[in-house]
């Protein structure tokens, strides 16, 4: 943070890293004494005519059993007090001293010396981050907050917080932990008020929030934490402190080594061992006691983390100091994931596997909470998983579900004892976009692709860990139950996740069926599938020899999972794709004109592709189709590097009028192209490219066709041209950076086509014919991928 003032100056520490404040004062969050908060007062005073407002907050940050920080931004400078007391109505106490003040990069006044400068705040923004002590322990208190003697947040009953109980005392502990939300969507919305609603069903309040990184999408900017997080979490925000961690997205502006940026503007954490633990001697990691649980937070974005790194050094001392029952670490970079990303392969999350759990583990970590890829996973009790490729022989300690109603609960001795298991959960599906898994994590017991939050509650010697999911189900549920003296046993052939190995694994439509095989762990059990791409069941086909794929169909996507026993969880499900490509579209030696003219092909190579007849229904009768004279259709395709060309010629007995508002009843063409690459596509979107139509009309009112061009964008080269019964049309569709942007077109790419005819054969019929490639019609399936055609760009 830097500490622009006329006499206090910051400097970076080569050897460490660590900020230096030259006068002595170890950390930026020194309580500001009585006479020194004079020297704070602004030289220009506010007047009685101005009214400052509230732009953040107000907010709890740096619980301990008898301190706790307010937080909050006004657009004035004020006389900051804080008043409080055991009842919303009667707040006798007052705080206005113990305050530490920031000022916008710009302000329209300021302190004279000793002040400190918020890294990118939009101007005339002021923060004070006021500490309250002398406060009893696990005691709640209602609080407001005030400009000298004009209220500026008035006392409510959810304006409140609660003081941690004393380090070692045993209570009843709900924790909220969320990760990778901050992108502002109506899904964060709707997960967090999932979550809100299972809080009040189960009339259990939250002691703790835990957010595992990446709240503030897409760089981490100051006003992308107020619309993202502060905006969105403040019904909770303002009763119950959160503990942040620092994500990638908050990286791109702030960082650890100097613990700098909007991210540590936002969020007071403790250096100095205040809250308990080892002090750190900077915000971006930390650890924090409440009760009998010991909380170890990481930065595992910018910081050193290996074993003689500062923050692993940090966190041996720290563990070998702790006295706790219970032992839950969290960062942003899970060590074990295959959902949106890697671990054995993304640096970050290998390294935090391979380094710093051996540490965790040997002191006994019970639980790891963190995010990054964006699905929910949750392991069985793992210890000492840290080979690359990740793998579960040797590492699993119970393969069971973990419910105290299913196979039982995960069971580890009473206190903290190294290498007894440890339980993690990966929940960076907070509110970012969900993507397909990468793989399949080993050790994993759930992996799920939809979004949620996890409910850690902590009784005694129990641990139970929900996911709510967006719709307020619980969708996961699992129990750490530490008790006794266990002896940990390596489980030899543990349960597998892992679903049957399908072959081919997807792609163009095989030339021999498809044959499935169990992994290892369920070579005993049964192998179920779908063709359509729904989950298997038990009730699912179930797969006894290879299979032959339907091949009228333009899409196939083949899902198969192994079953072992009736109680037994199934693997997730294995899934192949397989897709009717069509030719090849030939590069063309030389540049095509468009000019309607098929002459103008004479470069181009290959067959057409030919059109086939098919039948919409609009009504209960259907037009008849009288056969190639009635109507028939083929199309050539070619493609250079700056685009793809695109010639058809339909011959058509009947021409119509296009008088009414429905087009797609009337005679037309259409013609789309989806450029995205694979890894982009989702089965609900058409997603850029082009969509043309071509549409019969009689402008002249003497039954003469023409034609009429409508693009989806503007920046397509068309042309087309009457025949004596039919006619020709051809486009130039460029691969352009608006259209298909990072796409880098070369021979072998995929590209996906779909081209329709309609022909209506009379004003007064019901139906019409269709010539149609890659491409279903009905507008009910409009946006599914089996409207496609799959080609690929030849040499």
């Amino acid at each position: 943070m830097s500490l622009l003032t006329s006499e206090t100056k910051n400097r970076v520490e080569p050897a460490t890293g660590n900020r230096v404040i030259l006068e002595g004062n170890s950390h930026k969050r020194l309580l500001v004494s009585a006479a020194l908060a004079s020297m704070f007062l602004f030289s220009s005073p506010v007047s009685s005519e101005e009214s400052a407002a509230v732009i953040r907050g107000p907010y709890l940050q740096l619980a301990t059993p008898d301190a706790i920080t307010v937080v909050w931004r006004s657009d004035k400078p004020i006389d900051p007090v804080v008043r409080y007391g055991l009842k919303a109505d009667k707040q006798v106490q007052e705080e206005s001293d113990n305050v530490f003040q920031r000022i916008a990069p710009v302000v329209d006044s300021k302190p004279d010396k000793h002040f400190a400068r918020l890294h990118s705040a939009a101007p005339n923004t002021y923060q004070y981050e006021m500490t309250l002590t002398g406060l009893e322990p696990e005691t709640k208190y209602f609080y407001s907050v005030w400009d000298g003697d004009k209220p500026l947040v008035e006392a409510d009953k959810d304006l409140f917080f609660e003081t941690h109980p004393q380090a070692g005392d045993s209570r009843a502990t709900r924790l909220w932990v969320v990760g990778d939300s901050g992108n502002g969507t109506p899904t964060q919305h709707k997960v967090y008020e999932a979550a809100r609603n299972f809080v009040k069903e189960t009339n259990n309040p939250i002691d703790l929030y835990l957010h595992v990184g990446d709240m503030a999408y897409e760089s981490g900017e100051d006003d992308e934490f107020q619309k993202n997080f502060f905006d969105i979490y403040q019904p909770t925000l303002q009763n119950t402190v959160v503990w942040p961690t620092m994500g990638n997205h908050e990286g791109f502006i702030s960082t650890g080594i100097t613990a700098d940026g909007p991210y540590y503007d936002a969020y007071v954490s403790p250096t100095g061992g205040e809250a308990g633990g080892v002090p750190s001697g900077t915000e971006a990691y930390y650890s924090f006691d409440y009760g009998n649980i010991h909380f170890i937070c990481l930065d595992s974005h910018d910081l050193d983390r290996f074993p003689n790194g500062l923050m692993a050094q940090w966190l041996e001392r720290d563990l070998q100091s702790t006295r706790a029952d219970w032992l839950i670490a969290f960062w942003h970079h899970a060590p074990y994931t295959k959902g949106s990303h890697d671990s054995d392969i993304q640096l970050q999350g290998l390294e935090m596997r391979e380094q710093i759990m051996p540490i965790l583990e040997k002191y006994g970590v019970d639980l790891v909470l963190t995010g990054h890829s964006h699905i929910y996973e949750r392991s069985m009790l793992v210890d000492k998983a840290y080979h690359t490729p990740t793998t579960s022989e040797g590492v699993v300690l119970d393969d069971g579900d973990g419910h105290i109603h299913g196979d039982g609960a995960y069971h580890k001795s009473h206190g903290l004892n190294p290498h007894e298991g440890t339980a993690h959960i990966v929940t960076g599906h907070g509110g970012g976009a969900t993507s397909a898994r990468r793989g399949v994590m080993p050790i994993m017991r759930q992996s799920m692709l939809e979004h949620g939050s996890v409910i850690v509650d902590i009784e005694g010697d129990m641990l139970t860990a929900k996911m709510i999911g967006g719709s307020g189900q619980i969708r996961d549920e699992f129990h750490l139950v530490k008790k006794g003296r266990v002896k940990p046993k390596i489980v030899k052939q543990p349960w597998s996740p892992v679903g049957p190995e399908v072959t081919p694994a997807g792609g163009p439509f095989p030339e021999v069926p498809v044959a499935i095989a169990h992994s290892g762990y369920w070579e005993d059990g049964e192998i179920h599938y779908t063709l359509d791409g729904t989950e298997p069941t038990r009730e699912s086909a179930r797969y006894k020899g290879p299979i032959e794929l339907p091949q009228d169909a333009s899409l196939v996507t083949l899902k198969a999972a192994s079953f072992k026993g009736k109680k037994l969880q199934p693997s997730l499900a294995s899934t192949a794709k397989y897709k009717a490509f069509g030719p090849d579209i030939p590069l063309a030696r030389n540049r095509i004109a468009v000019d309607g003219k098929l002459d103008d092909w004479a470069q181009w190579q290959g067959e057409p592709i030919v059109l086939d007849e098919t039948t919409l229904n609009e009504g209960e009768e259907t037009g008849v189709w009288g056969g190639p004279d009635d109507l028939s259709a083929d199309i050539k395709l070619a493609w250079r590097k700056e685009g793809l060309y695109f010639a058809v010629t339909v011959t058509d007995d009947v021409y119509l009028p296009a008088e009414h508002d429905m087009v797609i009843v009337f005679d037309n063409l259409t013609f789309m192209v989806d450029g995205r690459g694979a890894e982009n596509r989702t089965d609900s979107t058409m997603g850029q490219g082009a969509y043309m139509t071509i549409v019969s009309a009689d402008v002249s009112g003497e039954g003469h066709r023409s034609l009429s061009y409508t693009p989806m964008f503007d920046n397509y080269t068309y042309a087309a041209q009457r025949t004596e019964r039919g006619y020709v049309a051809e486009f130039f569709v460029p691969f352009s950076e608006k259209l298909f942007p990072d796409q880098g077109f070369k021979a072998g790419r995929e590209i996906q086509l779909a081209v329709s005819i309609i022909d209506q054969d009379g004003p007064d019929s019901d139906g019409a014919n269709v010539m149609a490639w890659g491409a279903l019609v009905a507008e009910d399936i409009i946006k599914s991928t089996t409207y496609w055609k799959p080609m690929r760009l030849a040499e």
